[in-house]
């Protein structure tokens, strides 16, 4: 291209004169784009009509003139141009103008919080700047198969990694810009808390417990534990004494050096275990060596500050229930017990000792027979284990004897 300082006069001279010497030439062209976004490069085609024409192109300020049948040209700035072309031969000249509009882009930008914690919450804020137009789009792409439309998206980002950012602009003129940042967003694995202790439970204070830590994470940790009487510690294992009854919730947290952390929680129980039950048959009330009638007794726990209890019934059989009945069908001595237990380590028992019987009828009567009446017949009581009688007579009369 020449420059068009110089020939610009000689273009001007062309649009303002006519020459007529021969045949006639018709100027025309198109443009490969009539707008667009900068930088825009633009295709010029002649479409003049005429014999052994000339051409004289003034393509912009910036971009100067060219003798080319079909120029090309980059346009940077945003504006309106005005592209002119003259033809020519030796006997006629025409020419034809146009204009060209060049919008400037947007420029794509944003913030975030781009490192955090799994799930990591990250709000996206748009700092995308306009060009000739106003951003009227927004394309986000976390990598993760989503595409966001919003201007400011929220995001969670629940799995620890590194997620490439992509953010595409469009304004009302279709011009865009984007920006990428990979492996911008920094989501970091919480650490895992964890601890045992030992004895699981207590059932004596002062009860001292040693406490075991098993966290992991990355990177440095550190630890903050509460045992649920108001003590906390930051040690990694501590050793802590409780010297009252009861139960505690033990909290560790574990916190990394990235600021991650993560809490578990567990029971610790030192109890003191005390059984205390009741036995009774009809109402009353069993105590221990009594004897009573085999049969159906009743039984009830009011044990407290206790998680189970368990009867052993003394003929094999148990229940875990905390009252019920149990049916004794063979007389004899049996020893019931209750078993009081809390969280399986502390226990307490109490039992009863208790005689079933059931009593045997029998009798023997003299004389046996008898030839003549009257007769005074003697009855004589041989039943076992019995303390009242009834004595049924074929004549319908009964006796009654305690």
């Amino acid at each position: 291209m020449k420059n068009h300082r110089l020939l610009y006069p000689l273009i001007t001279f062309f649009l303002t004169h006519s020459i007529f010497i021969q045949g006639q030439v018709n100027a025309d062209f198109t443009m490969s784009q009539q707008s667009g976004c900068s930088p825009l490069i633009v295709n010029f085609t002649s479409q003049s009509t005429g014999d052994s024409l000339h051409y004289m192109w003034y393509l912009g300020p910036q971009q100067g003139t060219s003798e080319l049948e079909n120029p090309q040209a980059t346009y940077t700035n945003q504006g309106i141009y005005d592209i002119s072309l003259v033809v020519w031969n030796g006997t006629s000249r025409d020419s034809t103008s146009k204009q060209l509009v060049v919008f400037t882009k947007p420029t794509a930008n944003f913030s975030v919080d781009n490192q955090g914690c799994a799930p990591h919450l990250a709000q996206f804020n748009d700092l995308s700047t306009q060009g000739s137009g106003q951003i009227v789009a927004w394309e986000w792409d976390f990598g993760t198969g989503e595409i966001i439309h919003e201007k400011n998206p929220s995001k969670t980002f629940s799995t620890p990694g590194k997620y490439n950012v992509f953010l595409k602009v469009t304004d009302v003129n279709s011009c865009f810009a984007s920006i990428n940042r990979p492996q911008y967003i920094d989501v970091i694995a919480k650490p895992v808390s964890n601890f045992t202790f030992s004895p699981a439970s207590s059932c004596e204070i002062p009860a001292q417990i040693t406490f075991s830590n098993s966290s992991n994470g990355e990177g440095a940790l550190t630890y903050a534990w509460t045992f649920g009487d108001g003590t906390t510690s930051t040690q990694k294992n501590p050793v802590k004494t409780y010297n009252n009854f009861g139960t505690y919730d033990v909290n560790l947290k574990t916190t990394t050096s990235y600021g991650c952390d993560s809490s578990i929680s567990k029971k610790i129980y030192v109890s003191e275990v005390s059984a205390s039950g009741k036995l009774s048959q009809q109402g009353k009330t069993i105590v221990t060596n009594d004897t009573v009638c085999a049969g159906v007794v009743d039984f009830e726990s009011t044990t407290t500050g206790t998680d189970r209890v368990t009867w052993n019934f003394g003929d094999g059989t148990s229940a875990t229930s905390i009252k019920g009945f149990h049916n004794y069908t063979v007389t004899g001595w049996r020893t019931i017990t209750l078993i009081a237990s809390y969280n399986t380590e502390c226990a307490d028992t109490i039992e009863w000792r208790v005689y079933f019987e059931r009593p045997l009828a029998n009798f023997s009567l003299s004389p046996a027979y008898s030839c003549k009446t009257p007769v005074l017949v003697n009855f004589t009581n041989q039943s076992t284990d019995d303390v009242k009688w009834t004595w049924t007579f074929p004549n319908g009369a009964k006796v009654y004897t305690e």
